[in-house]
């Protein structure tokens, strides 16, 4: 009889932590869902927060686009344009109007800002100062090269539809300005030509 105890006793005993290891495996499996689940509403919320900056990116674009646009019109219908005219106008630049005008609403963003309406626009004496403070600004928080000069053709639009000769708005002055960030432009691409051909590697990573 003892001899049976032992044995049922042993087995018993052996039994315990095949319980035990068949329990934990079992809430391993319980649990996995959770975690698949929890990793799957991570993975949702981040790709709801990218769309939610990308809609306000284009959001931000689109307010300045349709800015632009009003301001556009609105100097036009000054000089007494008829809305067919003012449309003709428009249809006539079609092909670059989306990106003119939404640099057109930087702009306006820019003339806003500094505290001037629409209708001091209209009574600008030099054009060539106003585009030139306008390119400064651009320039100061890192804009392009090809955007100042998208910038400088934009907003030369809003002087030539008032009547201003090409050289009231383009002159030597702006031309400086323009020349300094083609300068900048070019040695900026010629430094990268040069550590393209020295490393192609550290090139492509960025490092020097």
């Amino acid at each position: 009889q003892r001899g049976e105890c032992c044995s049922i006793d042993h087995s018993a005993k052996l039994a315990i932590p095949i319980m035990v290891a068949k329990s934990d495996g079992a809430i391993n499996q319980l649990c996995q869902p959770g975690k698949k689940r929890r990793r799957a509403i991570t993975r949702g919320q981040d790709e709801e927060s990218q769309k939610a900056s990308s809609s306000r990116r284009v959001t931000h674009s689109s307010v300045r686009s349709d800015g632009g646009e009003e301001s556009f019109k609105w100097i036009l219908s000054k000089r007494q344009f008829t809305d067919d005219a003012t449309k003709q106008v428009i249809d006539g630049r079609h092909c670059i109007w989306s990106r003119r005008r939404q640099r057109i609403g930087e702009f306006d963003e820019f003339w806003t800002k500094s505290g001037k309406s629409w209708e001091d626009l209209t009574t600008v004496k030099d054009p060539e100062t106003v585009i030139s403070n306008f390119i400064a600004q651009q320039i100061s928080v890192h804009a392009t090269n090809a955007n100042s000069n998208a910038c400088r053709t934009a907003v030369g639009m809003l002087f030539r539809i008032q009547g201003f000769h090409e050289e009231r708005i383009n002159g030597f002055a702006l031309k400086q300005i323009m020349k300094k960030t083609s300068c900048n432009y070019k040695e900026e691409e010629k430094g990268r030509t040069n550590l393209q051909v020295r490393n192609p590697s550290e090139a492509h990573t960025g490092k020097s």
